[in-house]
C-alpha cells in the first residue's frame, strides 16, 4: 500500500481531490485511485490495482466549491509486485465469420475455440519480416471488409495456487479501465494456458485497423482475486488476404499445385495450410503447411518430395501475420477457406 499525499488550496476551498492513474503520455481519463475531501489529502493506493510493471503516470484533480477542477503535473511510476500472473501472450484473430452453417456456429460460440489457432509461442518469421514492413509501406489499403469476426487471444503462465483465471480487457489504454470478459478453470499442468473470446463482448462498435486493444489476467484461490497481472497490447489485422489461385473450385492442371494470394497490407509474413476437407469443420490435420515458419512470399509450391496428391477436392487458406518488435506475432488474419480439384 502507497500514501499518495496531494497538496491543494483554492480561494473557495477545495471540495474534493481524486487521484487517477493512466499509461505514461495517455490523454484518457484513466483509473480512478481515489478521492480525499478534507485536509491533509491523503490517498491510499494498493498498487496492484493496475497492471503490473505499466508505465503509468498519477495526476491529481481537484475540484473547489464552486465546481471548477484543476490539475495537477503527472508523475511517473511503474509498479512492481512479485508473485502475480503473468501475461504471456496477447493476440487478436480475424476469421471468416460465415461457411459451413456447423462452422459459423463454431465460430459464433462464446468460448470462442478459434479453429486451428496457431501456437503463438510456436510462430517464427522466416527472417525477412524486417524488410517486408518496408515494402508494405507502397501497399493500397483494402476496403473494410464484411463477413469476419474477430477474436482476442489470452495467454498466461500458471500460479500454483489458483483455481480459475479471469481475462480482462480495455479499449483506452494500457493501465485500464479494464472490463471482465471471461473465466477459465485452471489445470493441474504446468504448461502455458490460454482463453480465447470474441471482440463482441467487449465492444460494440465496429472495429477498426488502428484501433489497441489492452488484456491482462487476474488469478483465483479460496483467499480471492489477485491483483492484476502484467498487461499486453495489440490491435486487429481487419483485411483478409484476398484473390487467392488456384480460383475456389477451380480444376488444376498438376498435383504439383502452385498456390498464390495478393499481399496484405500490414502483414509483415505469412501461414498457409493446406488440408483434405474444410478447416472450420471439425478438426482436420494439414496435409501441408510451413508452419510454425512463416514466409515474406506471396505463393508456395506443393513439394515434389511429399505424397503425390491424389483426385479429390482439398481446401486451402493463408493467415497474415504481424510480428511486434520482439519478433513474437500479435495478429493473423486468416481468408476464407479456398478448394481446388486434382482431377
Amino acid at each position: 500500500m502507497v500514501s499518495i499525499q496531494i497538496n491543494a488550496s483554492d480561494e473557495s476551498g477545495i471540495s474534493k481531490v481524486r487521484v487517477y492513474a493512466r499509461e505514461k503520455g495517455s490523454s484518457q481519463k484513466g483509473v480512478l485511485l481515489g478521492s480525499a475531501s478534507s485536509s491533509p489529502y491523503v490517498i491510499s493506493w494498493p498498487t496492484y490495482n493496475i497492471p503490473n510493471q505499466v508505465s503509468a503516470e498519477l495526476y491529481a484533480e481537484a475540484i473547489d466549491e464552486s465546481g471548477m477542477t484543476g490539475t495537477s503535473d503527472a508523475v511517473y511510476v511503474k509498479p512492481v509486485n512479485p508473485g502475480l500472473p503473468q501475461l504471456s501472450y496477447f493476440v487478436a484473430y480475424t476469421y471468416p465469420a460465415a461457411t459451413p452453417a456447423a462452422a459459423t456456429q463454431k465460430l459464433q460460440d462464446s468460448d470462442a475455440q478459434l479453429p486451428h489457432a496457431p501456437t503463438v509461442g510456436a510462430v517464427a518469421s522466416g527472417g525477412k519480416a524486417s524488410s517486408h514492413k518496408i515494402q508494405k509501406q507502397q501497399v493500397a489499403a483494402q476496403a473494410t471488409p464484411i463477413n469476419v469476426k474477430y477474436a482476442l487471444r489470452w495467454g498466461l503462465l500458471p500460479v500454483n495456487t489458483a483455481n480459475e483465471y479471469y481475462l480482462y480487457a480495455s479499449t483506452e489504454d494500457a493501465v485500464g479501465t479494464y472490463k471482465y470478459v471471461k473465466k477459465i478453470t485452471a489445470t493441474s499442468t504446468s504448461s502455458e494456458q490460454s482463453g480465447s473470446a470474441f471482440v463482441d463482448k467487449i465492444i460494440t462498435e465496429a472495429v477498426t485497423k488502428d484501433q489497441n486493444f489492452h488484456g491482462m489476467v487476474t488469478a483465483k484461490n479460496a483467499s480471492g482475486e489477485s491483483g492484476l497481472s502484467n498487461s499486453m497490447s495489440t490491435n486487429f489485422l481487419v483485411n483478409q488476404p484476398l484473390n487467392l489461385s488456384p480460383a475456389d473450385g477451380a480444376q488444376v492442371a498438376s498435383p504439383q499445385v502452385t498456390i498464390s494470394w495478393d499481399e496484405l497490407p500490414e502483414a509483415d509474413e505469412y501461414l498457409y495450410y493446406l488440408y483434405a476437407s474444410d478447416p472450420t469443420v471439425g478438426n482436420p490435420s494439414a496435409l501441408w503447411t510451413n508452419y510454425p515458419k512463416t514466409t515474406p512470399n506471396t505463393n508456395a509450391t506443393y513439394p515434389a518430395e511429399k505424397p503425390a496428391l491424389t483426385k479429390g477436392t482439398y481446401y486451402w487458406w493463408v493467415a497474415g501475420v504481424r510480428f511486434n518488435a520482439d519478433g513474437r506475432p500479435t495478429a493473423f488474419s486468416f481468408s476464407k477457406p479456398t478448394t481446388f480439384i486434382v482431377p
